[in-house]
């Protein structure tokens, strides 16, 4: 199947670098927290797995439900820090509620977390989490 070759074709692993090229498919949003709790272990940082899947699983679920299209996540292991990002297709950029209520509710708390980069072919969302 296309969508299988898509999750498989395009995971890059370095000493401090993880990437995966995912389809946008609910799944794919359970493959990166799996991913995030396999490079917490390698990278023995095991203090930051929950809040760094609480926050891929967001990313990834907006690029899943909003953009709809292929998207990339990456992390990578930096000195004091594990960063995490999303760059999915789109080029409809993402905006923040300035209503409290509605940003502590489904759909609006995601991007209460990270800023997003915008670009021309897509844009890529990333949020750091301390070590």
């Amino acid at each position: 199947m296309r969508d299988a070759g898509i999750a498989a074709r395009a995971l890059t692993q370095r000493p401090n670098r993880r990437h995966r090229h995912l389809p946008p498919q609910p799944w794919s949003v359970t493959s990166t927290r799996h991913m995030v709790d396999a490079a917490c272990a390698a990278w023995q940082i095991p203090a930051v797995t929950q809040p760094a899947q609480a926050i891929v699983s967001e990313l990834a679920g907006n690029a899943v439900l909003h953009a709809a299209t292929e998207f990339d996540v990456t992390l990578s292991l930096l000195a004091g820090h594990l960063r995490i990002s999303v760059r999915d297709r789109s080029t409809t950029l993402p905006h923040r509620s300035m209503d409290t209520k509605s940003a502590l509710t489904e759909g609006g708390r995601g991007l209460m977390i990270t800023e997003a980069l915008s670009a021309d072919d897509g844009k890529t969302v990333w949020a750091i989490v301390r070590t």
